[in-house]
């Protein structure tokens, strides 16, 4: 029986920590152009569950203007169109203990308040499977999603869709002997953009998070985290980095009468 348990975590084990090493050197094979870092704007994530199954999710984020580091340092400016929001509502039904499913859709903004503001559509389908290794809960998010992302000029749309796969390790930070309310919260998380015909390729992202997180009641909890980007977009790549601070808030189920 232990060698069956053993060879069943070596089999859960092996193939993410390929993914993870390959992922890092498929990014760092890239020549770096554009250094961009800033900080986000406080966001929200809060759920509401109707029942043991279904559940709604609205998520909410924004993100400062950033600075522009070129490989020429003498040339550094401000960076000054990275102004963006983005709303997320999604839905889905939990299936079992370790699936959950379902769609959702995005608008983003650029520049909100200027008479320049662009914006991008998505929609997508998402399935998030939940296991442990060696009591360490783990959880893997598949994400099939079309986007629609207007031009500069705001007079067409270049269409896209991405399949996302994201591994997202939860680990808990002992605070006594029997509650831990405190974690750390990492994942990684690689993003593939293909246009029509299906076989344009326009790009790909890997992004890596990490951050600390505190639950102060079993349904509101704050993250504090730093998330690196790494972009390759049509031939331009961009390393991106910044901070944010994410309230999350699951609200109680909705009784029935």
């Amino acid at each position: 029986m232990k060698s069956r348990h053993y060879f069943l975590t070596a089999t859960r084990i092996i193939p993410t920590f390929l993914l993870v090493i390959s992922l890092v050197f498929i990014t760092h094979s890239l020549p770096a152009q554009t250094h961009r870092y800033g900080a986000s704007l406080p966001g929200a994530i809060v759920t509401l569950p109707f029942d043991n199954h279904w559940f709604i999710t609205g998520m909410t984020f924004g993100a400062s203007r950033h600075l522009t580091i070129p490989d020429d340092v003498e040339h550094l400016h401000a960076y000054t169109d990275i102004l963006l929001w983005e709303g997320h509502l999604e839905g889905g039904r939990r299936v079992n203990n370790w699936l959950k499913a379902g769609i959702g859709a995005t608008l983003r903004t650029y520049n909100p308040f200027e008479l320049t503001a662009r914006h991008e559509w998505r929609t997508y389908v998402f399935g998030i499977a939940n296991h442990t290794i060696h009591s360490l809960p783990v959880s893997h998010r598949l994400w099939w999603e079309e986007r629609w992302i207007q031009s500069a000029y705001r007079s067409n749309y270049i269409y896209s869709y991405r399949p996302r796969y994201r591994i997202n390790p939860v680990i808990p930070i002992s605070i006594g002997k029997k509650h831990q309310p405190a974690y750390a919260n990492v994942y990684v998380e690689g993003l593939w953009s293909i246009a029509r015909p299906f076989d344009h390729f326009l790009g790909q992202e890997y992004r890596y998070y990490a951050g600390l997180g505190y639950k102060f009641t079993d349904r509101f909890k704050v993250e504090l985290a730093g998330e690196f980007r790494d972009i390759y977009w049509q031939g331009d790549h961009t390393q991106y980095g910044i901070g944010r601070i994410t309230l999350i808030h699951s609200f109680a189920m909705i009784k029935k009468n």
